[in-house]
């Protein structure tokens, strides 16, 4: 198993500009990848176990980073789960990489960061932590939604709840992911056998800002996109917008993609992504207990 630069500090995580100064319990960690940017995420180690992990993959945009999920943190942690939450490359403490627009549909760029914290659990779980590589699951939202789908897909992760995912995103990056297979070394895991660009950062994907005119736009032109035939999403709970008829239309795609129309649910309104997180008690409640059963 490679082993990454990792630099842990004990640390109380900072006050995020969109949640206040909102702090949770867990240690900042500095990851570095092969390009040389340092990444930064808030890592919550289990003290028993071993317990599944949750990535948390906040949406990208100007004002989003970890803490947009400081609201569901004790919830998640109060489960018994090891949680971790990055900031995306260009986002909160991690270094900056271009524009988060111009990597919304790239599956050269967050699909393999995604990669590069998968990686970072499993070399936690080789390094004594009590966590599992076969037991990972994602809250992605917005566009980092659609990686992590793409990466459920592809059978790298156990489950995952998608927000305001897209047909359009999720098939451009499933070219970023190689199916997984448990056994396989570090190497068969990584997008398309280039280890190197598997480094850590996340989802900094982004079609999605927390503009709720966003959703609209996002999932507009979805009804031509189709889905690779090979994703094999069966674990996947997708959370849309209900009021635009685009929005509609995609999460019918994506129902059918899941095999489980129950998979899906919507919401009254044009909110998408973060919005639906701090609007939406319901919401809340089936991210927390998507995966309870999934493991």
């Amino acid at each position: 198993m490679r082993l990454r630069t990792l630099l842990c500090v004990l640390a109380v995580a900072v006050g995020c500009s969109s949640c206040g100064n909102s702090q949770v319990e867990g240690t900042h960690i500095t990851h570095s990848t092969p390009d040389g940017l340092t990444l930064s995420a808030t890592y919550l180690r289990p003290s028993t176990g071993p317990v599944p992990t949750i990535i948390l993959l906040h949406q990208p945009g100007p004002t989003n980073t970890r803490h947009d999920f400081d609201d569901i943190w004790d919830s998640l942690a109060a489960r018994g789960y090891a949680l971790l939450a990055p900031d995306l490359r260009s986002h909160g403490l991690s270094d900056s990489a271009g524009s988060w627009q111009d990597l919304a549909l790239d599956p050269d760029g967050y699909s393999n960061d995604l990669l590069g914290w998968i990686d970072f659990i499993a070399d936690r779980e080789e390094a004594g932590d009590p966590v599992r590589r076969d037991a990972i699951g994602i809250i992605g939202l917005g566009t980092s939604g659609s990686v992590a789908a793409a990466a459920n897909g592809r059978n790298q992760v156990a489950c995952v709840v998608a927000v305001s995912a897209t047909v359009e995103e999720v098939a451009a990056h499933a070219a970023g992911f190689e199916p997984y297979v448990e056994g396989d070394d570090d190497d068969s895991s990584s997008a398309r056998g280039d280890d190197d660009d598997s480094a850590p950062a996340d989802d900094d994907d982004a079609t999605d800002d927390d503009d709720a005119t966003d959703d609209d736009d996002s999932a507009g032109d979805d009804d031509e996109a189709t889905l690779p035939d090979d994703l094999a999403m069966h674990t996947v709970r997708w959370m849309v917008g209900s009021t635009a008829e685009p929005a509609a239309t995609d999460s019918d795609t994506l129902s059918a993609a899941t095999g489980d129309p129950t998979d899906v649910i919507s919401f009254d309104g044009s909110h998408h992504g973060v919005a639906i997180l701090w609007l939406n008690d319901e919401a809340k409640f089936a991210m927390i207990d998507w995966c309870q059963d999934k493991f």
